[in-house]
């Protein structure tokens, strides 16, 4: 078979019945083939190295419906196909922002290589380390400065509240480390004045900008909406 056919047909375990169920009009009956399950063996099992692969492997798992997937295993020995590799690239995306390819899948074939050979490099890239911004100089504005004109007339209405003007906007970021995220927004504030500036309010009701350079990662209120 290995010299008539490519490495995704040849089959990786041959189940042995007595014969072949059909249907009343001599057809194939698939639903009454015997259930083979195709799930790795605990002892060639091998566990994922970090949190991308335990993704990976849950992924992979959803898509071959099979109940537990290591990172050793071949993806079409387990039953993969093309479309299966298509869902796969389209979930890798989609729930890791990671990007892979068909090919990608057909090549590398387990995990393990996938990951060392086409995501390492993205995921490093993605967590780069939020030491790098000590090599940029820090902007140099502290105090009390004077409103823009634009900023006044925001806060002088009266029919909305003063935060109605703050911009929010969701996005949807994979494998979320809630200390990673307060720690590089704790560096980014010192080298953008704009994520510093704080408005107050004086004895006569009047508010006024002041800018705030260091933020501590104890400052910053996370809220989890479900």
């Amino acid at each position: 078979m290995q010299t008539k056919l490519p490495d995704y047909m040849i089959p990786n375990r041959l189940m042995w019945i007595k014969e072949m169920p059909v249907t009343i009009n001599g057809k194939l009956d698939t639903k009454a083939l015997p259930e083979f399950n195709f799930s790795a063996e605990e002892n060639n099992y091998c566990a994922p190295r970090n949190g991308v692969e335990v993704n990976l492997c849950e992924i992979w798992s959803d898509i071959l419906r099979i109940e537990k997937v290591g990172i050793t295993d071949d993806f079409f020995r387990l039953g993969g196909d093309s479309i299966g590799s298509l869902r796969i690239v389209g979930r890798v995306r989609e729930d890791l922002a990671l990007n892979i390819s068909v090919k990608d899948i057909f090549v590398f074939k387990t995990i393990e290589k996938l990951y060392d050979n086409k995501l390492k490099d993205q995921v490093m890239h993605s967590n780069a380390d939020v030491e790098s911004l000590d090599g940029i100089e820090l902007t140099s504005s502290t105090g009390e400065i004077g409103l823009w004109w634009i900023q006044e007339y925001f806060l002088k209405r009266k029919d909305v509240s003063p935060n109605h003007f703050n911009q929010h906007v969701v996005f949807r970021i994979a494998l979320f480390d809630e200390n990673k995220f307060k720690e590089c927004l704790a560096k980014l504030v010192p080298h953008h004045e704009a994520f510093g500036i704080r408005f107050k309010k004086d004895a006569d009701g009047k508010y006024f900008p002041c800018y705030q350079t260091n933020l501590d990662s104890d400052q910053i209120n996370l809220v989890r909406i479900k």
